[in-house]
């Protein structure tokens, strides 16, 4: 434990003194140098229900629950921060969204997850075209950059922690349209277990169920591996962006 960061906990110490290895000292005066990176995934978990109209604009309720880093993480950002420019700068992250209802919990109790909680309204989520609409299931939410941009990478990758983030869509369909296509469901996995990445989507009386899974097993993964990261990820984001079509009735 850091004592110096206020919202770290036992096992979860500031990202910034995630530097490989500690040396733990012992009362009998001998040492040993220990791992400090977290063996634990930390968790980002969305709910989103969706509802838009004709003109492709969307309204909607959204729910985040965060654990160990990605908690720790959210509350540096949001306790220090004034929390008018906290709401300022959530809207213009997603291009002009309007927030109402925002709400947090657990914040300064850091033995539970984060949760976040806030309703939204967004234009232009959709195109429009002729008597078709084609919309990316999970809007804003969806990886738009590849991080891995290099040709050849000679040290490892640090995620800093391993991760799962998981997002759950529901979404109304219009009255005037019907599904006329959807993505298909995918599995991407990274070589030796490093990662894994889960789509998966259905329709049902005009409503539309997403869940996608994001996972990062290791903090640090080998340059060796760089070239199937770099594949993984431009695989997610592709999946990720995918587009539903809906056919005016």
């Amino acid at each position: 434990m850091d004592a110096t960061g206020k919202y770290s906990s036992p096992n979860i110490l500031p990202f910034r003194t995630l530097n490989w290895e500690g040396r733990i000292i012992r009362e009998n005066g001998s040492s040993a140098l220990i791992n400090l990176y977290p063996k634990e995934k930390s968790k980002k978990t969305v709910s989103m229900m969706v509802e838009f109209d004709v003109n492709g604009n969307i309204r909607g309720t959204i729910r985040t629950l965060k654990t160990a880093y990605r908690a720790m993480g959210y509350r540096e950002s949001y306790i220090e921060t004034n929390k008018e420019q906290f709401l300022d700068d959530l809207e213009n992250d997603y291009n002009g969204m309007l927030v109402s209802n925002f709400e947090v919990k657990n914040d300064l109790d850091l033995s539970k997850p984060i949760m976040e909680t806030y309703n939204f309204v967004l234009e232009s989520q959709a195109d429009v075209i002729g008597d078709e609409m084609y919309i990316s299931p999970l809007f804003f939410l969806s990886t738009m950059e590849n991080p891995f941009k290099l040709e050849k990478r000679d040290f490892p990758v640090d995620f800093g922690y391993p991760y799962l983030d998981k997002f759950m869509v529901n979404i109304n369909i219009p009255q005037e349209y019907l599904v006329e296509s959807m993505p298909k469901p995918k599995m991407i996995k990274l070589p030796d277990n490093l990662g894994t990445f889960k789509y998966e989507i259905a329709e049902n009386n005009a409503k539309i169920q997403l869940v996608v899974e994001s996972e990062i097993n290791e903090a640090v993964i080998s340059a060796s591996y760089y070239e199937a990261l770099k594949e993984y990820f431009k695989q997610m984001i592709e999946k990720e962006n995918e587009k539903i079509v809906l056919k005016k009735i």
